[in-house]
């Protein structure tokens, strides 16, 4: 998909488990533990991947998704060189995609338990 919009798609792990800041203290829907049982909060916080899910509930999908990441810079830079010396053909013409306009939409600020402020926007689209 990406060569056919005229993109080159560079893959990126964090595979340094430190530069890794979960926030285990939020609601579930944002990747929070609290609502776990000791047992399985302590099993999603050591599993370093996501294992297969049914989507948008999994916990461990959550935890990880809502973490955020210190970057490494240097081995960023690293990965966009690469991308940009990448020997890749793109097609001549590439179709031209656009999403629909986001329709009803619902802006949000929603405390949590933490102190933090979490910005929710909702739309139809």
């Amino acid at each position: 998909m990406a060569l056919a919009m005229g993109m080159v798609y560079q893959g990126w792990n964090n595979t340094i488990e430190a530069m890794t800041v979960p926030h285990p203290n939020r609601p579930a829907a944002l990747g929070g533990l609290r609502h776990l049982g000791k047992a399985e909060r302590l099993q999603v916080e050591q599993t370093p991947y996501v294992p297969l899910h049914k989507c948008c509930n999994d916990p461990y999908w959550l935890y990880r998704i809502y973490s955020d990441t210190r970057v490494d810079v240097p081995a960023l830079v690293d990965t966009l060189r690469d991308s940009f010396t990448a020997n890749i053909t793109l097609p001549l013409s590439a179709p031209v995609l656009a999403p629909d306009k986001p329709r009803n939409i619902h802006c949000n600020k929603i405390p949590d338990q933490a102190g933090d402020t979490v910005l929710s926007i909702r739309f139809d689209g």
